[in-house]
């Protein structure tokens, strides 16, 4: 079936940043009819549902793997997602104190650097040693020895959590009601998979589904992984040059509050993945979150096996440049040790000893065995983005901007940068369906 109308643009997925995507086109006045195409039943089922992600409003100045560009970037993008939290996000997420902890030396002079780099930046910033953090955060210094209680230092701030899950669902509802003010067509389309995207002479795409065709000038691909997929087989040459390596993060839990907010410890500069961190979760206040553990896994949707013909698939696209990239990052001795701990913390019995023992235990020093529980049905897979040209595994979003064509790969931090993400890719559908009008005639 053909559904008849035509629209200006046409948005693929819809998770937080596909949402956040059509919450910003509902406002442009350049754009009259857009709609949303979703394979699952609801809005946020796979990176954004609440189970799959650390709930973390990343703002820059604690990942202490971001370098000074990176930190004052993300600072920006999460600045314009805070501002829709506190307008319109009620409900939404929850303002808790967030600091990441230096113990070792090496850890303390990091952080001391850190904070003198991005203290001008960063007013809120404050860097604070035992006693505040102990005021703080008592279960991080509790059951701590007199040298570690000395030498322990933090960055601190007040920070957010925020249910991503129900973020994107505020997003929809902010802008079906936009629309309707305004007057435009904005149609929403659940359980709707995309099979193929082609490009007619008239300058539409035409999108296939299980539920008909759909017809739209220029469309913005929000669908993980799946984005690249898309790019490479509409021919992008950029998106030919990167391939994905999937990271699949786990947690465990304690079923109880243990600690007050967020709090995060020193990452490798080498790796690029997150540090195992606490978290009272955003969901109950009762439970605390700790990882996330993470390992590579051949899969694009996390417990959802069926997507291992999808990972095979675009591996074909380009498989010895593929499995010499992974093999230059194999060779890396500290991606493998890396990779062996996370594999570890992943085995019964075994992994929650050593997760309690390596990770644990440096933030909540009097965490026991008994405490913690593997979280089932926890955790999400990140798309990792390989550039199969320098044979390197690189860091943050990915967006390939083709002809009428705009597709977003956005591994973390990709939910904190949602709104950021969606002002420019409206910036960008504005102009590319000007230019579309200029070139075929017809808006």
């Amino acid at each position: 079936m053909a559904h008849d109308t035509i629209y200006d643009f046409a948005i693929m997925g819809g998770g937080v940043v596909g949402c956040a995507v059509a919450f910003e086109a509902s406002r442009s006045p350049e754009i009259q009819s857009f709609v949303l195409l979703e394979k699952y039943a609801a809005v946020a089922q796979v990176s954004s549902n609440v189970l799959a992600n650390a709930e973390t409003l990343h703002q820059g100045a604690k990942e202490t793997n971001f370098p000074f560009v990176k930190a004052l970037e993300m600072k920006r993008r999460s600045d314009q997602l805070i501002e829709y939290l506190v307008t319109r996000g009620k409900g939404v997420y929850r303002k808790m104190p967030s600091m990441v902890i230096g113990v070792t030396p090496e850890e303390v002079q990091k952080l001391e650097a850190r904070y003198e780099m991005l203290k001008p930046y960063f007013p809120d910033l404050e860097f604070i040693r035992g006693e505040r953090i102990g005021a703080i955060e008592p279960k991080v210094m509790e059951g701590r020895n007199e040298e570690e209680k000395k030498r322990i230092v933090a960055l601190y701030s007040m920070g957010y959590a925020v249910d991503y899950e129900q973020l994107a669902q505020s997003f929809m509802r902010e802008a079906a009601e936009e629309a309707e003010v305004l007057g435009k067509t904005f149609d929403v389309f659940f359980r709707t998979k995309a099979r193929t995207i082609t490009r007619g002479d008239d300058g539409l795409y035409v999108i296939t589904t299980n539920r008909g065709t759909f017809r739209a000038k220029v469309i913005v691909v929000c669908a993980g992984p799946y984005s690249l997929g898309f790019a490479q087989k509409l021919g992008h040459p950029k998106a030919l040059e990167y391939a994905i390596l999937p990271a699949a993060g786990s947690f465990y839990y304690i079923p109880r509050k243990v600690l007050n907010g967020k709090v995060y410890t020193v990452q490798d500069d080498h790796i690029p993945f997150a540090a195992p961190h606490a978290d009272r979760a955003v969901y109950n206040e009762h439970e605390t979150r700790l990882g996330p553990t993470t390992i590579i896994l051949p899969f694009f949707e996390r417990y959802h096996f069926s997507t291992l013909l999808d990972f095979i698939r675009m591996g074909l696209v380009s498989p010895g440049a593929y499995m010499r990239t992974v093999c230059r990052i194999l060779l890396d001795a500290r991606f493998r040790l890396f990779e062996l701990k996370n594999i570890l913390y992943n085995i019964p019995w075994l992994g929650k000893y050593l997760f309690m023992r390596w990770a644990a235990k440096k933030i909540i020093p009097t965490i026991r065995m008994r405490d913690l529980h593997f979280g089932r049905g926890m955790g999400g897979i990140r798309p990792q983005l390989l550039n199969l040209v320098t044979r390197e595994l690189e860091m943050g979003i990915g967006k390939f901007v083709g002809e009428f064509g705009i597709f977003n790969v956005t591994p973390s931090p990709g939910a904190s940068s949602c709104m950021g993400n969606a002002i420019e890719d409206i910036a960008l559908v504005e102009s590319l369906l000007d230019e579309w009008e200029r070139r075929y005639g017809r808006r």
